[in-house]
């Protein structure tokens, strides 16, 4: 509030009456620097605590809206939170359920596997049964066929022996015969007799071998 030239006049006369002149004109040069129209009033202040509270209204109002900002955004995390935590645990069932039924089919696959094995292995073993039999009675053909050829060979043999010792016999005859021709036929009947007996040992020997066969 500014002090106008009469009230200072007006306080330097009253301060002249009371202390002096001098004293007066001293507390008159003794004003607050910038002047006493410097000095702020109780109204003044009143005014700046009026605005004081505005602003502290103002500002708890700003900080009530960012509290309630805040907790709008916390639930919305805590929402948000919730979902994510819901879609984790269907997905997780989701998983075990899709675990449990990978195991299911491997564990099918596991005895459908064993078991074709298994048949598989029946099947092999009655093969090899039936091959070894196979092979057994082979084994036996073969044997009863050696025995037979060596039968054969034993006859055909024994035959030839009794051939041989049928045509020594056949020979010694003939050449009996052909010394007693000799000695009172011509020598075109002997020839003709030896043809013959050529003939027929040629004839007997065919036959024999005709047999064996």
């Amino acid at each position: 509030m500014a002090i106008t030239k009469q009230q200072e006049n007006k306080l330097y006369v009253k301060l002249a009456d009371m202390v002096g002149a001098d004293e007066a004109e001293f507390l008159m040069s003794q004003g607050p620097p910038g002047g006493w129209d410097k000095i702020a009033t109780k109204a003044d202040l009143n005014k700046l605590a009026a605005k004081m509270v505005g602003g502290f209204l103002a500002s708890e109002a700003g900080f009530i809206e960012v509290h309630t900002q805040l907790d709008r955004l916390e639930g919305k995390a805590e929402a948000g939170f919730a979902t994510a935590v819901a879609k984790r645990d269907q997905l997780e069932a989701k998983m075990v359920a899709g675990f449990a039924e990978t195991n299911a089919r491997v564990d099918r696959l596991e005895a459908t596997t064993e078991a074709g094995f298994a048949k598989t292995n029946a099947r092999i073993d009655r093969n090899e049964g039936k091959t070894e039999a196979g092979f057994t009675k082979t084994e036996a053909g073969f044997t009863e066929v050696h025995a037979r050829i060596d039968s054969l060979e034993a006859k055909t043999e024994a035959g030839f022996i009794a051939t041989d010792a049928k045509i020594d016999q056949l020979e010694a005859k003939m050449v009996a015969g052909f010394a007693a021709l000799a000695s009172t036929r011509s020598r075109d009947v002997w020839a003709f007799t030896a043809a013959i007996a050529v003939l027929v040992i040629s004839v007997m020997v065919a036959v024999f071998l005709g047999g064996a066969a």
